[in-house]
């Protein structure tokens, strides 16, 4: 890892402490360096977005994730994010769209699908609510761990998902964990498994779609 890599890591678990203190004025200069030496960031950029939205700088924010969704159109935390932002201002039709295209590119964000059977129940639906609710609930009941491969496996991080994959599966394996890998392999798109070599794969434990 390059040294600037690494101040660009350094900077962002910086931020993100900021932005968990509510200090996101902070997390906005930290991320300045970031993004000024790489335009397109896509972490920086998605908690640059973040931040505009709490600071109620909301073109800003909309403007950080039309660059995500530019440079990487199918991260789904981005749409997440829009989500949020379009039902701040009060766009609930529109953001019941981004939601649902947030779960689309990576089924495991448990807020937007929370969001969606609120939105659902809201314009009357709520057969569709129940079914946004239940895979909610569904993610939910995965560890935390997983979630976590999952998100990874979604945002195309896949050696981070494999070697955390194997980290999990070397250690103690209840049978809950099992039941709960094997949900984590379902919603991973057979597309970005099979971008993974059949020994990182193997490794991981993760079947090849």
């Amino acid at each position: 890892m390059s040294e600037e890599t690494d101040s660009h890591v350094q900077a962002l678990n910086t931020a993100q402490k900021q932005m968990y203190e509510n200090r996101f004025d902070a997390a906005l200069e930290t991320l300045r360096p970031v993004l000024e030496a790489e335009p397109d960031h896509t972490d920086a950029l998605y908690m640059q977005a973040v931040c505009c939205r709490y600071l109620q700088q909301f073109d800003a924010a909309q403007a950080a994730l039309d660059r995500i969704k530019r440079t990487a159109p199918d991260f789904g935390r981005a749409f997440q994010e829009e989500g949020h932002l379009l039902r701040q201002r009060g766009e609930t039709g529109r953001a019941l769209t981004a939601y649902q295209r947030a779960c689309q590119f990576n089924p495991a964000l448990v807020a937007s699908w929370r969001a969606q059977a609120e939105l659902l129940q809201a314009a009357g639906r709520p057969e569709e609510s129940r079914l946004a609710a239940a895979q909610a609930d569904r993610v939910s009941a995965l560890p935390r761990e997983l979630i976590s491969v999952t998100h990874l496996l979604h945002e195309g991080k896949l050696l981070k998902a494999a070697t955390k994959m194997q980290s999990l599966r070397r250690g103690e394996t209840s049978r809950r964990n099992v039941a709960a890998m094997k949900t984590a392999q379902a919603l991973t798109p057979s597309h970005k498994k099979a971008k993974l070599t059949d020994e990182q794969a193997k490794a991981a434990g993760i079947m090849l779609g």
